[in-house]
């Protein structure tokens, strides 16, 4: 078990667990703004080498305009690249990568409303997936998506429960592929998240556009800096 190795590595899994659950105590559930008066949003994507330990974090923040259905404008596009320190462990991703996403959000001279993130939220066992760590970190609100549930996870339907309390949905956003997990990263209802999800996602996109573009973006980015 991964958690075991960690501890022989001599990594303070059960210090890490507990500061997860006092963290998610942060988490704000609730909608921060009018969501119908969005300006900008933001996605944010990764490569990961797993040979080098390094990672490429890209971020890019659109305008949004509401008028004649949506439609986006780049803003601007920012790229951190670092090393690894931490290793792999379901439940602790943001311990290897947070540092490095947030170092990313701060080269940002435009704070987008919303961020969304391909990672867990509060849809975790401790209740502080990476989304909803960096939210906490950077106090900004954050949408949660991810592809599978995390070990512990009761699934009713298409909704995700932890311990009794709903914390995600399973959503379809395009007849072509498979359903995405929406959850709250930080500062935002589930409600609202899901909204947001199908709306930004065009009716033609898998995953949010925002996560579309920061995905390319990134890729770009870390093909250059190998060539």
């Amino acid at each position: 078990m991964l958690e075991d190795e960690a501890r022989k590595k001599g990594i303070d899994i059960d210090r890490l667990k507990r500061e997860q659950l006092k963290l998610s105590k942060k988490v704000e559930k609730k909608d921060y703004m009018d969501f119908s008066a969005l300006q900008t949003v933001a996605g944010i994507a990764e490569q990961i080498d797993e040979k080098t330990k390094e990672i490429v974090v890209g971020m890019v923040v659109l305008a949004v305009e509401h008028e004649d259905g949506i439609k986006f404008e780049e803003i601007e596009a920012k790229m951190h690249r670092g090393k690894l320190q931490f290793p792999y462990i379901p439940g602790f991703r943001a311990y290897r990568e947070l540092m490095h996403f947030v170092s990313c959000y701060e080269k940002l001279e435009h704070r987008p409303d919303v961020i969304f993130i391909k990672a867990h939220g509060i849809d975790h066992p401790r209740g502080l997936g990476l989304s909803s760590h960096f939210g906490i970190a950077t106090d900004s609100c954050v949408i949660a998506i991810s592809n599978e549930p995390l070990q512990g996870a009761e699934i009713k339907g298409d909704e995700i429960y932890y311990n009794g309390q709903l914390v995600a949905k399973q959503v379809k956003l395009v007849d072509f592929a498979n359903p995405v997990i929406v959850s709250i990263g930080n500062k935002i209802s589930l409600n609202t998240a899901i909204e947001l999800t199908k709306k930004f996602s065009l009716g033609k996109y898998k995953y949010p556009y925002p996560l579309v573009v920061a995905s390319k973006y990134v890729k770009k980015v870390a093909r250059e800096l190998k060539s």
